[in-house]
């Protein structure tokens, strides 16, 4: 009823973070269910370490992910060219292993490299299926006075919490580059279902 409220008087905007998938199967109105997919291309290299599980004490395998995975982007942005998922995560894979056969670099930088490698692996085998160049930002999929609804049912808590955190960080981004560029804010109501996890 209150979330009824916020869209019928008020006019508002609702995103709902659905953690256990009730307010999907709930007979809300004027739904707008939100796929939880992710398109690469909007990943900064920190959210990808978070999910690949890159501990905030490995700098090196951070550092070395985060070289290999804005130069993968980068050459898509500047060559323009279409790709899939498995040609993308090749490309940052192949500039890992180049890294990784350099003489000017220690054993230990090594092996903290072939770490960062099978953990891009692992991460692929496990949620390729989440990954789609073709899907737009998750903020250009929220429609206005709707409520819009993240499904994060199907999720393991460590993909949700990027979902999320990537999710409220380009609406932060947006908020503030239309109150910069002193446009019209268009206001958000935002409910973090299971707040605490």
């Amino acid at each position: 009823a209150i979330l009824s409220s916020r869209i019928n008087e008020l006019g508002g905007t609702i995103l709902i973070f659905d953690m256990h998938s009730e307010y999907v199967k709930s007979d809300l109105p004027n739904k707008n269910i939100i796929p939880t997919k992710l398109n690469p291309l909007y990943l900064d290299a920190l959210e990808v370490a978070k999910l690949i599980k890159v501990s905030e004490e490995a700098y090196v395998q951070e550092r070395y992910l985060r070289r290999a995975w804005n130069k993968a982007i980068k050459e898509i942005k500047e060559l323009k060219i279409k790709v899939e998922i498995e040609e993308f995560f090749d490309r940052v894979l192949e500039i890992l292993e180049k890294e990784a056969r350099s003489k000017e670099i220690d054993s230990s930088t090594r092996n903290s490299i072939y770490k960062v490698i099978a953990k891009l692996e692992d991460f692929l085998a496990r949620y390729k299926e989440i990954l789609d160049f073709e899907i737009s930002k998750i903020t250009e999929r929220i429609k206005e006075k709707r409520i819009n609804i993240i499904d994060l049912g199907d999720l393991d808590e460590d993909f949700a919490d990027i979902i999320v955190s990537h999710t409220l960080r380009n609406i932060l981004y947006e908020w503030k580059s239309m109150k910069i560029k002193e446009k019209t804010l268009k206001p958000i109501f935002i409910v973090l279902e299971e707040a605490h996890i």
